[in-house]
């Protein structure tokens, strides 16, 4: 295949694709509907809103710190729940399946989260080990420890 140079209409494509979340629906780049919605609400947001949030999980990020002070790992469920039917779309789940998580995604905490047998109803459940920002070897290898005790 040969490549041929970029024109001025090309640009303009590219250009309202990275600036129109809607492009990406119409030219198939993103087929999902729950993906397509997450993109246009993160294409709303101005540099203000964006700073404010930046600002905030610095100060979130001082707060867990201050909490994790002196422990060496956190051992929370992955999810609040078992796993979800199949077939409910991600933005109907999405708070509910990070309110476990987000936490320690938001302050940049290693975390393995890994499975550990069933639950209710016989469906998997899943644990979430964390570890402070850095110690992503010592969570790795309590889980492999972990892993190799539960089979």
């Amino acid at each position: 295949m040969e490549l041929r140079p970029l024109t001025r209409n090309d640009l303009r494509l590219y250009e309202r694709i990275y600036t129109d979340p809607r492009m990406w629906l119409e030219l198939g780049g993103v087929r999902d509907q729950d993906m397509a919605a997450k993109l246009e609400r993160a294409y709303r947001l101005d540099d203000d809103r964006v700073a404010a949030a930046v600002t905030e999980r610095e100060r979130y990020r001082e707060r867990m710190a201050e909490r994790m002070d002196g422990l060496d790992l956190v051992i929370t469920p992955t999810l609040e729940m078992v796993a979800p039917p199949v077939g409910i779309g991600d933005l109907a789940l999405r708070e509910r399946v990070i309110e476990l998580t987000f936490p320690f995604n938001a302050i940049g905490a290693p975390a393995l989260a890994m499975p550990c047998g069933a639950a209710e109803d016989g469906l998997p459940a899943s644990l979430q080990l964390v570890g402070a920002p850095g110690a992503d070897r010592l969570v790795l290898g309590v889980g492999a420890l972990l892993e190799a005790a539960l089979g």
